[in-house]
């Protein structure tokens, strides 16, 4: 009988399965290891033994990205957090051009972030709707060819703050014997 539970397993290896693309999703055919071309919303064929598909949803999203600390030209510290509101144009340039283009997206905003309030003074950072639409334009040339629309920045919490760094002192006791 476990020969027979081994042919089953190798026949439906060769067998098509179906994968379903939902409207709000793009798809990626990975034939023999190379991306080939995307596909749309729908059913398509894929054979186990050769061909691979990979999809990821073009609904809009936001994300929100970690507390950074940031120094203006005139040394005031500011704590900033931010989010991104964007979608996905194309999967294959978003999987493929970048690795994580999540985490790939905020480190560019985050350096985008930091290079524009570093060059300013306080004074010239509170306003920040005119920081976004400083930003945005360069952050959208940074990810040109990764597939993604960038929509909008928000910056959900900028304040100044006072950084502290705690050193501690590592002793070790040693005994002899």
């Amino acid at each position: 009988m476990n020969w027979l539970d081994r042919l089953w397993e190798i026949l439906l290896k060769l067998l098509p399965r179906v994968v379903t693309i939902e409207p709000h999703e793009r798809g990626v055919y990975v034939i023999a290891g190379r991306w080939r071309h995307e596909v749309g919303p729908g059913l398509y064929p894929v054979w186990s033994w050769c061909v691979d598909m990979t999809y990821e949803s073009c609904a809009p999203r936001v994300v929100e990205y970690q507390t950074q600390s940031v120094t203006t030209k005139d040394n005031v510290a500011i704590a900033i957090d931010a989010a991104l509101a964007f979608r996905i144009l194309s999967p294959l340039r978003a999987l493929y051009e970048v690795d994580s283009y999540e985490e790939t997206l905020g480190n560019a905003l985050q350096g985008e972030i930091e290079q524009y309030i570093n060059r300013r003074t306080w004074d010239d950072c509170r306003d920040t709707q005119r920081m976004g639409e400083d930003i945005l334009p360069r952050l959208r040339a940074v990810c040109k060819g990764w597939g993604l629309s960038i929509r909008q920045i928000y910056f959900t919490t900028f304040v100044r703050h006072r950084a502290v760094r705690v050193m501690g002192i590592h002793t070790s006791k040693q005994e002899e014997v």
